[in-house]
């Protein structure tokens, strides 16, 4: 079995070294108005460890986030807000797991 945790948070670190140049100091590529809940760096990072854990489904992801992560994480962000900004974020994902094979 795999800590989903453990491969998100080790995940996260290599995704903050790797886009530290091109991210703002709250972990975001581009401006947003509001602070959103998660920085785009934590959702390639989630992006990323759901693929490295083979969870193609956002369903299961989301469900699993909530039955395994969600106690020890309040922050995490709604699911259809997670799917529109990954599909946004998709060049730097792409970047992200090219560089991790």
């Amino acid at each position: 079995m795999y800590d989903l945790r453990a491969m998100y948070e080790e995940t996260l670190e290599i995704t903050k070294e790797m886009f530290a140049d091109d991210t703002d100091e709250n972990g975001n590529f581009s401006f947003y108005p509001r602070k959103p809940k998660m920085s785009d760096l934590q959702i390639i990072a989630l992006a990323v460890s759901s693929e490295s854990a083979c969870i193609s489904s956002e369903n299961l992801l989301f469900s699993k986030l909530n039955t395994d992560v969600n106690d020890r994480s309040p922050e995490l962000i709604d699911r259809t807000r997670f799917n529109r900004r990954r599909r946004m974020l998709r060049p730097y994902f792409l970047e992200m797991t090219s560089a991790c094979r």
